[in-house]
């Protein structure tokens, strides 16, 4: 309440990213103050803990790729509730994005658009970061492509950053379907160019695994919210002849339909508007998949009811971003007590309900 009723309300005076730098200082200086809060942020449950993938899970709660764009924000993130942290996107060379402005907030409609265009300091940069820091939750790191590496190049253009960043991850994700990188939603249609994509970086997985003998680095991939189920289901395809681990759905939508004209803006819509969208497609590859594919929910996750929704759909991890904005820090606390508590009620622990709607 006094996040809704009087800091969200200042912070909303300032322009969208300007508040999201302010937010990120204001992490890292007081990084170190953050244990103190863990009695009001984090929560923890044995019947939240779940395997995912080969992962250990704490709890099923995760920061969305994007609003860590440096890895610098990692370890305050780890400290504030989140089960796991999903860094990025990262590419191989710098960017420094689209011109401002290029974050919006519609605020009725408890959602953003961004049109950020992968700004970051690039794999090599991040990788020094990365080198600074102990690791206390589950790090996801989630790659894109270079602006401008062509499509011809992308399969290079990735293993080159997967390279240099695959030492500080528990999990790779792959973005092919952010709207504002050219080309890049391309991939989600050229079969053959995916699929090569795929067993080259699930092979350069392997390869470092052996060689530094660690047991285990899924890979997921992140679709966007615009594809139908015929496209999912040749996507899907393509995930289980290549043995990726997992899919993230869903990132953002160009299709703003759903909102008012006057509020459309290039780049993608988040929050509330996806919600049943991300949510359609989560059931339909669960449906069709079962637990051949671990399945990351995202979009338009606000509350333990929506997140709930998402699991009972058939995800087993769930994230959010938009969310946070407008419903605050407790957020992740919030949802891991709704989620056990429902779990006690029916006396059951998170790995029993994930797809399973139908029984509730």
């Amino acid at each position: 309440m006094i996040y809704k009723s009087f800091i969200r309300p200042f912070l909303f005076l300032k322009k969208t990213e300007t508040i999201h730098s302010f937010v990120a200082r204001t992490l890292k200086g007081g990084y170190y103050l953050l244990p103190l809060s863990r009695k009001y942020l984090v929560y923890n449950s044995p019947r939240l803990v779940n395997n995912v993938a080969g992962l250990l899970f704490k709890g099923p709660v995760g920061m969305a790729a994007g609003f860590d764009k440096t890895g610098e924000l990692y370890p305050a993130l780890s400290e504030i509730g989140f089960n796991f942290v999903e860094c990025g996107t990262f590419t191989n060379m710098v960017q420094d994005g689209n011109p401002l402005p290029r974050l919006f907030r519609l605020v009725k409609e408890q959602a953003l658009i961004n049109r950020m265009g992968f700004n970051n300091p690039g794999a090599s940069n991040v990788a020094q970061i990365f080198k600074k820091q102990n690791h206390k939750v589950i790090c996801g790191i989630n790659l894109g492509k270079s602006k401008i590496t062509p499509l011809s190049e992308v399969v290079e253009d990735y293993i080159s950053s997967l390279r240099k960043l695959l030492p500080f991850a528990n999990y790779i994700a792959i973005n092919i379907s952010s709207p504002n990188t050219p080309g890049l939603l391309k991939l989600q249609k050229e079969t053959k160019l995916l699929y090569d994509l795929l067993s080259s970086i699930k092979n350069e997985i392997g390869n470092y695994t052996k060689k530094v003998q660690k047991i285990n680095i899924p890979l997921f991939i992140k679709l966007s919210s615009d594809i139908n189920f015929r496209e999912l289901d040749e996507i899907l395809s393509i995930l289980i002849r290549t043995k990726v681990d997992g899919v993230i759905l869903s990132n953002t939508s160009i299709d703003q339909s759903s909102i008012k004209p006057h509020l459309r803006r290039e780049g993608g819509l988040s929050g509330k508007p996806i919600q049943q969208k991300s949510t359609k497609l989560i059931r339909h590859c669960f449906k069709e998949m079962g637990s051949k594919l671990a399945i990351i929910g995202v979009g338009g996750i606000d509350s333990g009811q929506t997140a709930l929704e998402k699991i009972l759909a058939g995800a087993s991890l769930i994230q959010f971003y938009t969310g946070y904005i407008y419903q605050g820090p407790r957020l992740p606390y919030i949802i891991n007590q709704y989620i056990d508590n429902f779990l006690k009620e029916e006396n059951l622990c998170i790995k029993d309900i994930v797809g399973q709607e139908r029984m509730f």
